[in-house]
C-alpha cells in the first residue's frame, strides 16, 4: 500500500489541509493519506496549542466522509516531541509492507535545515513538499537536496522510494490555521470555505480559540 503521511498540529484543521491531501494523493497515486496529529510540535510554542484530543477529534470529524483520508493519532501515543524522522522510521519498522511518503508544505522545506536529522529524513524516505502562497521556494536554493519538480498533472505516478524528494505546485489555497484562529478569537466566523461546518460546530461547542493569545505563525 502507498501511504501519505501528512503531519501537523492541525490547530485547527481546515479546508487547505484536505485540499492538499487529496491533490497529493491523486498526483502520487497514493492509496490513502493519514492526517497525523502532532503531540508536541518541536518548532512551535507549546503554550496555547489546543489539547491533543481536541485536535485529533477535529481531524476525525473533517475526514469522516473524505474518501481515502484518515485521522491518525499515531504520534499522540508516544512521549516527547514529534520528530518526523523518528515517526517515519517507526512506521517503516511497524509496517514493512507499506511504502510511505511524507507530505509537507514549502515552508517546511524552507526550514528543513533546522529539523532533527533532516538529512536522514530525506535519505531514508520519500518526501513531497507542496508550494504554498507566501512561502514559495525555488529548487535551485537547495543545492544539497535532489529535488524533482512535479506538475499537478502527469502521465505517470512518481516512484515512492527512499531518497525521492519532490516539489509540487497544486494551487494550494491561501489558508492557514493562524488565520482561522484569529477570526475565531475576534468572535467572528472564518471566511466561507476555510473550515467545515462540523469543525466549526466542534470549536464552538468547546469554546476553542476564543482567547487566542499566541503569536501568529504561517504554518499549515
Amino acid at each position: 500500500m502507498r501511504v501519505g503521511i501528512y503531519g501537523g498540529t492541525f490547530d485547527p484543521v481546515h479546508r487547505g489541509h484536505t485540499y492538499i491531501a487529496h491533490q497529493v494523493r491523486r498526483r502520487l497515486a497514493l492509496d490513502r493519506v493519514l492526517l497525523m496529529v502532532s503531540r508536541l510540535p518541536p518548532h512551535k510554542p507549546r503554550n496555547g496549542v489546543a489539547a491533543r484530543h481536541h485536535r485529533l477529534a477535529m481531524v476525525a470529524l473533517e475526514t469522516l466522509k473524505e474518501s481515502h483520508l484518515y485521522a491518525s493519532g499515531f504520534e499522540l501515543r508516544r512521549r516527547g516531541p514529534s520528530y518526523t524522522v523518528r515517526t517515519m522510521a517507526l512506521l517503516r519498522e511497524s509496517y514493512p509492507g507499506h511504502r510511505f511518503c511524507f507530505i509537507g508544505g514549502s515552508d517546511s522545506l524552507r526550514d528543513i535545515h533546522i529539523w532533527k536529522d533532516y538529512s536522514a529524513l530525506l535519505r531514508d524516505n520519500c518526501c513531497v513538499f507542496v508550494q504554498r502562497v507566501g512561502a514559495r521556494v525555488d529548487a535551485a536554493h537547495f543545492p544539497g537536496i535532489r529535488l524533482e519538480r512535479l506538475t499537478s498533472r502527469g502521465s505517470s505516478s512518481p516512484e515512492i522510494r527512499p531518497g525521492n524528494t519532490f516539489l509540487v505546485d497544486i494551487g494550494a489555497p491561501d489558508i492557514s490555521s493562524s488565520q482561522v484562529r484569529e477570526s475565531l478569537a475576534g468572535r467572528g466566523r472564518p471566511l466561507s470555505g476555510q473550515i467545515s461546518s462540523k469543525v466549526l460546530q466542534y470549536i464552538r461547542k468547546y469554546h476553542l480559540y476564543e482567547d487566542n493569545t499566541r503569536i501568529a505563525d504561517p504554518g499549515l
